[in-house]
């Protein structure tokens, strides 16, 4: 698993390129696309329904 973080402000190509409009945004992808995207900030419990519904987990 890699973590990435992106400042939008200097990399503006990337945020418009991925579609980010909310801060923070979290992709994960898998094979090289985007499997799930998240946008917004969330309590940990959402965040980690998110994370296992997009990678499979139990």
């Amino acid at each position: 698993m890699k973590f990435v973080k992106v400042n939008i402000d200097e990399a503006q190509e990337i945020a418009g390129g991925y579609g980010i409009i909310s801060i923070p945004t979290l992709k994960i992808f898998k094979n090289g696309n985007i499997a799930g995207s998240m946008g917004g900030a969330g309590p940990k419990d959402t965040l980690k329904r998110f994370i296992e519904g997009t990678l499979g987990g139990n």
